[in-house]
Protein backbone atom coordinates (compact mmCIF):
# COMPACT_ATOMS: atom_id res chain seq x y z
CA UNK A 1 0.00 0.00 0.00
CA UNK A 2 1.47 3.30 -0.81
CA UNK A 3 0.36 6.23 1.33
CA UNK A 4 0.74 9.93 0.51
CA UNK A 5 1.97 13.22 2.73
CA UNK A 6 1.55 16.39 1.34
CA UNK A 7 3.55 19.19 2.16
CA UNK A 8 2.25 22.52 0.56
CA UNK A 9 4.04 25.76 -0.12
CA UNK A 10 6.97 25.16 1.86
CA UNK A 11 9.00 28.65 1.04
CA UNK A 12 13.11 28.56 0.73
CA UNK A 13 15.28 31.54 -0.82
CA UNK A 14 18.19 30.27 -3.08
CA UNK A 15 20.37 31.19 -5.74
CA UNK A 16 18.32 29.70 -8.95
CA UNK A 17 18.39 31.67 -12.51
CA UNK A 18 20.32 32.47 -15.83
CA UNK A 19 20.45 36.03 -15.84
CA UNK A 20 23.45 38.04 -13.77
CA UNK A 21 21.14 39.57 -11.38
CA UNK A 22 19.60 36.11 -10.21
CA UNK A 23 23.32 34.77 -10.03
CA UNK A 24 24.10 37.24 -7.20
CA UNK A 25 20.94 37.38 -5.38
CA UNK A 26 18.47 34.89 -3.42
CA UNK A 27 14.88 34.65 -4.46
CA UNK A 28 12.33 33.07 -2.81
CA UNK A 29 11.18 29.86 -4.47
CA UNK A 30 8.03 27.63 -3.20
CA UNK A 31 7.74 23.97 -3.07
CA UNK A 32 4.85 21.12 -2.71
CA UNK A 33 6.18 17.81 -2.25
CA UNK A 34 4.30 14.62 -2.18
CA UNK A 35 6.05 11.60 -0.03
CA UNK A 36 4.74 8.04 -0.82
CA UNK A 37 4.87 5.16 1.78
CA UNK A 38 3.32 2.94 3.37
CA UNK A 39 1.97 4.64 7.06
CA UNK A 40 0.17 1.46 7.76
CA UNK A 41 2.03 0.94 11.00
CA UNK A 42 2.11 4.69 12.00
CA UNK A 43 -2.00 4.31 11.95
CA UNK A 44 -1.41 2.05 15.26
CA UNK A 45 2.07 2.66 16.94
CA UNK A 46 2.06 6.64 16.40
CA UNK A 47 5.57 6.35 16.11
CA UNK A 48 7.67 8.83 14.16
CA UNK A 49 9.78 6.01 13.06
CA UNK A 50 6.82 4.57 11.56
CA UNK A 51 6.55 7.51 9.20
CA UNK A 52 8.22 10.36 7.13
CA UNK A 53 9.80 12.72 9.02
CA UNK A 54 9.06 15.79 7.11
CA UNK A 55 10.46 18.05 9.81
CA UNK A 56 13.95 16.21 8.24
CA UNK A 57 12.63 16.53 4.62
CA UNK A 58 11.98 20.67 5.35
CA UNK A 59 15.45 20.82 6.91
CA UNK A 60 16.75 19.04 3.81
CA UNK A 61 14.96 21.15 1.05
CA UNK A 62 15.88 24.39 2.68
CA UNK A 63 20.07 22.85 3.19
CA UNK A 64 19.95 22.57 -0.62
CA UNK A 65 18.35 25.90 -0.97
CA UNK A 66 21.30 27.44 1.26
CA UNK A 67 24.25 25.95 0.32
CA UNK A 68 23.93 25.64 -3.50
CA UNK A 69 22.80 27.42 -6.70
CA UNK A 70 21.40 26.53 -9.68
CA UNK A 71 20.43 28.14 -12.90
CA UNK A 72 17.79 25.99 -14.12
CA UNK A 73 14.90 25.72 -11.51
CA UNK A 74 14.34 21.94 -12.88
CA UNK A 75 18.10 21.40 -11.69
CA UNK A 76 17.10 22.40 -8.13
CA UNK A 77 13.54 20.59 -8.54
CA UNK A 78 15.50 17.53 -9.81
CA UNK A 79 18.68 17.90 -6.75
CA UNK A 80 15.49 18.00 -4.44
CA UNK A 81 13.97 14.82 -5.74
CA UNK A 82 16.91 12.59 -5.79
CA UNK A 83 18.32 13.68 -2.38
CA UNK A 84 15.09 12.78 -0.98
CA UNK A 85 16.45 8.79 -1.91
CA UNK A 86 19.97 9.56 -0.01
CA UNK A 87 19.62 7.72 2.04
CA UNK A 88 17.37 5.35 0.90
CA UNK A 89 13.68 6.46 2.75
CA UNK A 90 9.98 6.21 1.47
CA UNK A 91 9.72 4.68 -2.19
CA UNK A 92 8.61 7.79 -4.05
CA UNK A 93 8.21 11.39 -4.38
CA UNK A 94 6.97 14.25 -6.65
CA UNK A 95 7.46 17.57 -6.06
CA UNK A 96 6.19 20.89 -7.73
CA UNK A 97 8.53 24.22 -7.71
CA UNK A 98 8.04 27.84 -8.60
CA UNK A 99 8.36 31.11 -7.78
CA UNK A 100 5.81 32.85 -5.37
CA UNK A 101 3.37 35.07 -6.91
CA UNK A 102 5.46 38.31 -5.66
CA UNK A 103 8.03 37.29 -8.46
CA UNK A 104 8.37 38.91 -11.42
CA UNK A 105 8.23 35.74 -13.40
CA UNK A 106 4.65 35.32 -12.37
CA UNK A 107 3.03 31.38 -12.69
CA UNK A 108 6.68 29.20 -13.52
CA UNK A 109 6.20 25.83 -11.92
CA UNK A 110 8.63 22.94 -12.68
CA UNK A 111 7.26 19.57 -11.46
CA UNK A 112 9.78 16.60 -11.19
CA UNK A 113 8.99 12.98 -9.88
CA UNK A 114 11.46 10.67 -8.63
CA UNK A 115 11.03 6.97 -7.21
CA UNK A 116 13.36 4.71 -5.72
CA UNK A 117 13.57 1.05 -7.41
CA UNK A 118 15.28 -1.50 -8.73
CA UNK A 119 18.63 -0.18 -10.17
CA UNK A 120 18.57 3.12 -8.60
CA UNK A 121 16.40 6.47 -8.02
Amino acid sequence: MSDRIELRGLRVSAVCGVLPEEKVRRQPLELDLDVYADLTAALTTDDLADTVDYGTLCALVACIADRESFDLMERFASRVATARHEPPGPPGSGLQLGRPVESPALGSRCPARRSRGVGGV
